[in-house]
């Protein structure tokens, strides 16, 4: 606290020694260096610039509404960066500001037709609330085919026409206009997608009725008949594609120890779409299915009369009977026997169905760069430190080539279907090298352009930096021209004036007074020359000049 003091207190007695315009000098200075330090600090904590929506990346369309929203704001400091919008950081708020008064905030999925439903007001007539929803589902297919992959733009028409009559058919057709990222054509898959995305968000509409305009390339018709297929919705065509990508990324990850290499594969399907197979296979030793016996038994036994026969056994019917002798009957037995067996040959039956549209034969061709043999050559024959390598022998990177054509080769066989190379004996696969040529080096760009464009980007900073040292080198040297107190000369004063009568003894006891101050400042005891005669202008300041006056007079 101390050091504080004394501090404050030399800055006031300098700022007291100052002349008016010296003091209203330094104030300003002293104030252009506080702003600029805290526009340095502001700067420093803002960070410089920013990206809009945190460096969300917005389409030609959506950068177009963008930048006419800004120059409405009058807003000009701003930057298209790869498609993302760079602005300062302090000033986020006026932009995104700028972006909802001039109605250019991105769409989201669905807001389209949010702002459709929300618009009709009570007095909306049905006509005009589906024209509205019809615009709105517009828009809404536009925006979900732009965020498709290497589409920059996209516009959606849709009609409906209906037919009066006894059946009121209605047709739809549909439309698609596509501007795809560049001057590239739309991706061939991007089609049946598009197609199938407008035909499921519209009532009665197929995808052949679907119409896509390729701006950078060919137009896709619609059809209009579900029997006449694109070639888009072929199921060779899509297997055919499939089983492409898949043989070329299996491969590439096979040799993908090369550099640059390059894999190229060509599938050729069995364009059965069902296979079944049926084999029958007859034993000629027969084996008996059935075999069936029957025998039949046929037993006979005839009784003889019991009775007397005549008029005698028909009187007195209480009489008692006569029992004839016992007389034994006839007996007859038969017995058949048959046996029926049915023999049949021994078969064996199978049925077999093969998966559809299968590859039948693949054959790759692979390019490899000519520099990669060179650096095996290189690898299998280092040169001594600290000397040039050796030239080539073309004989052994010959050798190399060979070599490691066969391994890239081997490698690659078993990956794809083996098919008997004596009915066909082109190679499956193939490995050709090429001279890889270098793009040409990007320039890098002189010292005093990054130097300018470091300013361009900085200058704010650096002019208030060097206007905060020029401040502080101006106060400085204000401070050290600043006069320094003169010394008073030590002279003797002049004796006072004559006392009146009536305060005669009041002066002679000043004057003593002021004889003892005097033998105290020569003895050193008292107070010097300069603290007395600071108390004399504080007590009498006319006094003090006109003794000042004196002494000035005596000494010219």
């Amino acid at each position: 606290m101390d050091f504080l003091n004394k501090a404050f207190a030399q800055l006031a007695e300098l700022f007291r020694s100052m002349s008016p315009g010296a003091r209203v000098t330094a104030g300003l200075l002293l104030a252009v260096v506080v702003a600029s330090a805290g526009f340095l600090f502001n700067h420093q904590v803002t960070g410089g610039d920013g990206y809009l929506l945190e460096g969300q990346h917005f389409s030609t369309a959506e950068l177009q509404a963008i930048e006419s929203a800004f120059g409405q704001a009058g807003l000009n400091n701003f930057d298209f960066d790869g498609g993302r919008v760079r602005v300062p950081r302090a000033q986020k708020a006026k932009y995104m500001a700028a972006l909802v008064d001039g109605n250019a905030m991105p769409a989201h999925f669905g807001s389209h037709l949010d702002a459709a439903v929300s618009k009709p007001s009570p007095f909306t007539s049905k006509q005009q609330q589906d024209a509205m929803l019809k615009i709105g589902l517009q828009k809404e297919l536009a925006a979900v085919i732009t965020q498709m992959k290497g589409v920059e733009n996209a516009s959606v028409l849709y009609d409906v026409q209906k037919k009066g009559g006894l059946k009121l058919e209605t047709t739809v057709t549909a439309s698609v206009s596509v501007k795809p990222v560049g001057e590239n054509p739309l991706p061939s898959d991007q089609v049946p997608k598009i197609r199938a995305l407008v035909a499921s968000a519209i009532a009665n509409l197929t995808p052949e009725q679907v119409t896509v305009v390729d701006l950078n390339g060919p137009s896709y018709q619609a059809t209009g008949n579900k029997n006449v297929h694109d070639v888009f919705d072929d199921p060779y065509a899509q297997r055919v594609k499939y089983w492409q990508d898949y043989y070329e990324r299996t491969i590439l990850q096979a040799v993908n120890y090369v550099p640059g290499v390059v894999v190229t594969a060509n599938v050729e399907l069995d364009p059965h779409t069902r296979l079944e197979e049926e084999k029958t296979h007859v034993d000629p030793k027969t084996v008996p299915l059935t075999v069936q016996e029957e025998t039949d038994t046929e037993q006979t036994d005839a009784a003889n009369p019991s009775g007397q026969p005549g008029f005698q056994a028909q009187q007195r019917p209480n009489a008692p009977a006569t029992l004839p002798a016992q007389a034994r009957g006839n007996h007859t037995e038969k017995e058949r026997s048959s046996r029926r067996e049915q023999n049949d040959t021994s078969r064996d039956w199978t049925k077999t169905e093969t998966a559809p549209l299968t590859p039948k034969r693949v054959t790759v061709t692979v390019a490899v760069p000519s520099s990669y043999f060179e650096k095996v050559y290189r690898d299998q024959n280092p040169s001594p430190p600290d000397q040039p390598p050796p030239p080539v022998d073309k004989k052994e990177l010959a050798q190399i080539q060979t070599d490691e054509t066969s391994r890239i080769q081997n490698s690659i066989t078993p990956l794809i279907p083996q098919v008997d190379l004596t009915t066909d004996p082109r190679p499956l696969v193939t490995v050709t090298p090429f001279h890889h040529l270098p793009a040409a080096a990007i320039p890098v760009p002189a010292t005093s352009e990054i130097a300018l464009g470091w300013l361009a980007a900085n200058w704010s900073t650096v002019g208030m930096t060097g206007l905060a040292l020029v401040s502080l080198v101006m106060l400085r040297s204000m401070v050290r021209a600043a006069p320094a107190p003169s010394a008073v000369p030590d002279l003797p004063l002049p004796p006072p004036p004559p006392p009146v009568e009536k305060t005669a003894e009041k002066g002679v006891a000043e004057g003593e007074g002021k004889g003892a101050n005097r033998l105290k400042r020569r003895s050193g005891s008292g107070q010097s020359l300069r603290e007395e005669l600071a108390d004399m202008v504080r007590e009498d300041p006319d006094t003090a000049a006109s003794i000042l006056r004196s002494w000035i007079g005596n000494a010219s």
